[in-house]
């Protein structure tokens, strides 16, 4: 079973009041709208959109490359970008 809190991820910056900013949050919509604490907290704005990013296309790749695996079954392909796909999925599903 999957536990992850589903949904798109945000970078939300802390705004302050008066023209001065927090902390960068990683936190979901549903992180905002029942004022649950985030998810964890950067400093790096390259760093937290690096991460929201990565986060938000990890279901959509892993699809990808599942449908990529399954076409290729039988078929004649390159061994090795067949065995770079099978790792990534497993990289991604563990």
């Amino acid at each position: 079973m999957d536990e992850r809190t589903q949904g798109k991820w945000i970078a939300y910056v802390e705004n302050l009041g008066h023209g001065h900013y927090g902390k960068i949050k990683l936190v979901t919509q549903k992180h905002l709208d029942e004022n649950l604490p985030a998810i964890g907290e950067i400093k790096s704005p390259h760093d937290a959109n690096y991460i929201v990013l990565a986060v938000n296309a990890h279901a959509d790749l892993l699809a990808a490359c599942e449908e990529v695996s399954v076409m290729c079954l039988g078929e004649p392909m390159n061994v090795g970008t067949l065995a770079k796909v099978k790792a990534a999925i497993a990289k991604a599903t563990t």
